[in-house]
């Protein structure tokens, strides 16, 4: 019984770390396989503490910056109705 309990959680934080090696933009397969080598919960830590790439965080900027000049539009159109 318990170790089909510490199989469970040992593939949940195995998908956790793929998911969010995924949302740092880091290599998914890569930290797949480096969370089967040391441990899953030790590549959750690093992959904390790396943070995002370069590339997610430019994305993340040239989105906010596009929805930042879409609302700036839409508040010139609004007070050019009136």
């Amino acid at each position: 019984m318990e170790i089909i309990l510490v199989t469970v959680f040992y593939i949940g934080f195995l998908i956790a770390a793929t998911i969010l090696a995924n949302r740092l933009g880091r290599s998914v397969l890569g930290w797949f396989f480096l969370s089967i080598l040391i441990s899953p919960i030790l590549s959750l830590i690093f992959l904390f503490c790396l943070g995002e790439t370069k590339r997610v965080i430019i994305e993340k900027t040239m989105l906010l910056v596009r929805a930042l000049r879409m609302a700036n539009n839409n508040e010139t159109e609004d007070e050019t109705n009136e």
